[in-house]
């Protein structure tokens, strides 16, 4: 028998801005109570834990908040919950937990560490511990475990160190008796009047607050991310929802209830117990909940109209039977409608929930979904951006689909970080607001949310909901080419470099890398290039100072005795200029580097060269031959502005650059690639910083940039190219600094690699 604990666990919902959850719509969307905190903390509390509850999100709090209201309890563990676009403020959380220096223990749970238990533990070493799966009798035996110093290997659903090594332990046995678990711990959130309040599409007018009764879903929708609570549904009786909400109503005001389950009418039997309880209770209480196409029938949502449901939400997704089918939803076109129609007829409102820029997604496509959308009787939609997250079925696939944004950040559901082939980030913003303009514009619609106003406060948030939609779906679209590739050269050059590309890459900065074929460490560049597939990778022609990949005597012009290409860029135009290189000479050269990146497997995005070599007359001729062979669809152009001279000495380089990418612009051969619209990268090559990023990117007002940039870490193999004087490790730490990305994010500019062009 274990003693209870006299040590206080504080669980956190961290930080989080209603813009970074919403989008541009964030006037219209909710604050919901963080459930799964509010079970936990109600089931320490029952074993006799001290408790408390921090919602960051709710309350508004910024990191140096929060971190207060923790530090005020004083606790010995804080158990943070963390979807993934919130894990980097788990992380910071964590961080800054420790740096208080009270040996608090930091343990995580939530959908984002079931998916990823080692690597959430691998990229934070602040964080102690994680709780895999359904937590709440694993959260009591790991406080335990922690107290008394046992192995926490033996608590089965958790993540945890032990001598410098990450163990996942057993997966537990799901909770099958949800009545068994106390009533969540409502009164320790903050005030629920001032903080807590639903979707405007959700409100009917009352005082809202979201629940959840059941958990699991027998659905097998290729999306979703089912690593918490699986196949096996288990729900809460009608009896125990009854008197949840009855303390509600009687503790908090709330007369409107949003059921967020997978499917709360999958059982017939507890939809009419909860009927008849809620008419026996005569608690006159209005909800909503979601439901799937295919569990609904007339009776069970007559059952529901008569106890007070006004509102069926359904997820559909797409209007396209082929996006459908790939999903596994198993439904059609003529079931939708039909679920629709006696949805109506038993008098409740419908909203659908539809996904745009879908894997197998077109332009069509978007168009049959729109259509679809507008010949449907419903009163309301919600349109997110097709979101895959690390648990779901089509996770492994999603880079045969189409191009990810892997920025864990922006995984909101409201911003486009999944692009299917074939389609524009352009494409999917502009369809998605035309959309939703063409739905809401209508009269219908209108007259609809106007007879929902009971009170002030409805018709406030109504306004603010409406001028959400309008901004948004109305704004100009002036800014929608501000794309940047941020593309790091000499891949493959040293393992430092290796190490900091693929650093600057994991942290989100990064989009494409140029591969160096006669690289001393071309072989580790392949390796990391395959273990991270999303990074886009070129190649990177060269002709000097390294070894060829041919031998010497199939070269002889290339190169020196002792078998390695000429020492220097100068000295190899000088020699070019004189005639001293022959032309055939390159191109078996290039071509052989070429063949050397495509035999190891990878396919090649983009072109461009160590020192601009394929920018000098003929040598361009040769590339753009190899680039048709090879089908490589865009040739880096490097025409750059006087945007920030790093050193006075690259001005006569810069200007002969320039007069070459003159040149080459008015060859109809050249032109027929695809090209950036802005090149950075000569300037400030080496020594890129905070401020010269600033000064550059300030004068891009739109289209495609390549941004080129050199991260790194300094070694002993970086000896023999001190003379470049280039600042690798400086790049990379301006590169991942927060600062970068706030240059980024504020100047309202897009990354993307060269493959979204293409």
């Amino acid at each position: 028998m274990y003693a209870t604990s006299s040590k206080k666990i504080v669980f956190v919902n961290p930080p989080l801005a209603m813009a970074r959850r919403y989008g541009l719509l964030w006037q219209a969307g909710g604050s919901e109570p963080p459930l799964g905190l509010c079970y936990l903390a109600g089931a320490v509390r029952q074993k006799g834990f001290d408790t408390a509850i921090i919602d960051a999100q709710a309350a508004g709090l910024d990191m140096k908040g929060t971190i207060k209201a923790v530090m005020a309890h004083r606790p010995a563990y804080i158990g943070i919950t963390a979807a993934t676009m919130a894990i980097k403020s788990s992380y910071e959380l964590a961080r800054e937990i420790k740096k208080a220096g009270h040996g608090t223990k930091v343990i995580i749970g939530g959908c984002h560490v079931s998916s990823l238990p080692e690597d959430t533990l691998k990229n934070c070493d602040f964080l102690d511990a994680g709780v895999i799966g359904e937590g709440e009798d694993t959260i009591v035996e790991l406080i335990r475990a922690l107290d008394s110093g046992s192995d926490l290997g033996m608590v089965r659903g958790v993540v945890s160190r032990h001598d410098g090594d990450i163990r996942v332990s057993p997966a537990r046995n799901r909770i099958k008796d949800l009545d068994s678990l106390p009533y969540p711990a409502f009164d320790l959130l903050p005030e629920i009047k001032k903080f807590y309040r639903l979707p405007s599409q959700s409100l009917s007018g009352g005082r809202g607050f979201s629940l959840v009764s059941s958990r699991g879903c027998f659905g097998r929708c290729l999306f979703c991310d089912k690593t918490v609570f699986g196949d096996q549904i288990t729900m809460h009786s009608a009896g125990y929802i009854t008197e949840m909400i009855a303390g509600l109503k009687r503790n908090y005001g709330i007369t409107d209830i949003m059921f967020e389950d997978d499917n709360f009418m999958v059982s017939r039997k507890r939809l009419e117990d909860f009927s008849g309880l809620l008419k026996k209770r005569r608690l006159n209480i209005r909800w909503s909940a979601l439901a799937r196409i295919d569990s609904v029938d007339e009776g069970s949502l007559r059952a529901a109209r008569s106890c007070g449901c006004w509102q069926v939400s359904y997820g559909i997704e797409s209007g396209c039977q082929r996006i459908l089918d790939l999903y596994e939803k198993n439904i059609s076109a003529n079931q939708i409608k039909n679920t629709i129609a006696f949805t109506k007829k038993a008098g409740l409102k419908i909203k659908c929930f539809f996904m745009w820029g879908n894997p197998c997604e077109d332009k069509r496509s978007l168009r049959d979904t729109a259509g679809f959308i507008k010949s449907l009787a419903i009163d309301d939609i919600s349109i997110s951006f097709f979101t895959p997250y690390y648990g779901s079925r089509i996770w492994k696939d999603i880079g045969s689909y189409g191009v990810l944004d892997g920025d864990t950040e922006k995984m909101s559901c409201f911003e486009p970080v999944f692009r299917p082939f074939g389609v524009t980030y352009d494409d999917l913003v502009s369809t998605r607001k035309k959309a939703l303009r063409d739905f809401y514009l209508r009269p219908a619609i209108i007259f609809s949310y106007l007879r929902r106003i009971n009170s002030m406060n409805a018709f406030k948030r109504l306004l603010s909901s409406a001028a959400g939609l309008l901004s948004y779906t109305l704004q100009s679209d002036e800014n929608k080419s501000r794309y940047l590739i941020i593309n790091a050269d000499d891949f493959g050059l040293t393992k430092g470099i290796n190490r900091g590309i693929i650093e600057a890459f994991r942290k989100g900065v990064v989009t494409s890398a140029s591969l160096l074929p006669v690289g001393r460490h071309f072989s580790e560049a392949i390796s990391l290039a395959k273990g991270n597939p999303r990074l886009d990778i070129g190649i990177h022609l060269c002709l000097t100072e390294e070894k060829p990949v041919l031998e010497k005597e199939d070269i002889p012009s290339l190169v020196r005795k002792d078998g390695y290409f000429l020492k220097s860029h100068r000295d190899f135009i000088f020699h070019y200029i004189l005639g001293r290189i022959k032309s055939d000479d390159i191109e078996k050269e290039l071509e052989a580097q070429i063949s050397k990146v495509l035999k190891s497997g990878l396919s090649l995005t983009h072109m461009d060269s160590h020192g601009y070599i394929h920018m000098l007359p003929g040598i361009l001729a040769i590339t753009i031959k190899l680039a048709k062979k090879y089908n490589i669809k865009t040739i880096r152009y490097p025409k750059e502005r006087m945007d920030g001279l790093a050193a006075w000495g690259r001005f006569p380089g810069f200007w002969f650059l320039n007069v070459l990418c003159f040149m080459a612009g008015r060859d109809p051969d050249f032109s027929s690639f695809i090209k950036t619209d802005r090149y950075f990268g000569f300037l400030n090559s080496g020594h890129l910083s905070i401020p010269s990023a600033r000064r550059v990117l300030r004068g891009f007002k739109s289209g495609i940039a390549e941004f080129v940039c050199h991260p790194g870490e300094y070694d002993k193999e970086a000896g023999p190219y001190g003379r470049w004087k280039y600042d690798w490790e400086g790049e990379l730490k301006a590169l991942i600094s927060l600062e970068m990305k706030e240059i980024i994010s504020s100047a309202n500019i897009r990354p993307i690699s060269f493959r979204d062009t293409q």
